[in-house]
């Protein structure tokens, strides 16, 4: 398993270890920062997106340092469940994970979701 080191803690770190998309505080997404920071990795398996689940997605944007820890993990959780496990239970669901914007309750107070520097996995459940 591919461990991701250090783990930062708070927004001072995340941008010490991940850099900063927005490091002139305009709301906009900073392409240098984009183009240096954020790759296209290939998925293990096919997920459904957690919003349209009759689409399936095979590729997904991310910060180049958690990628690889990202697909190794997925394969993994494929490995172990199987395939029809994971669709029989609704694990195969990918709700994104690199998608620059402000969280929509801390737009007055300038915050960045942890989706806006890529390093995180989202995932809706579904309803049971």
């Amino acid at each position: 398993m591919i461990m991701i080191s250090p783990v930062p803690h708070g927004k001072a770190e995340i941008c010490e270890v991940y850099g900063n998309p927005d490091a002139d505080g305009n709301g906009i997404l900073d392409r240098t920062w984009f183009n240096t920071n954020i790759t296209i990795f290939s998925m293990p398996f096919p997920m459904r997106l957690s919003w349209r689940s009759d689409t399936f997605v095979q590729r997904f944007q991310a910060h180049k340092l958690v990628g690889d820890a990202i697909i190794d993990a997925l394969d993994a959780i494929g490995l172990w469940g199987g395939m029809n496990y994971l669709e029989t239970h609704g694990y195969n669901r990918w709700g994104g994970c690199f998608n620059f914007r402000f969280a929509w309750y801390e737009i007055n107070i300038g915050y960045l979701r942890c989706k806006c520097v890529g390093f995180c996995v989202g995932r809706s459940a579904r309803k049971m």
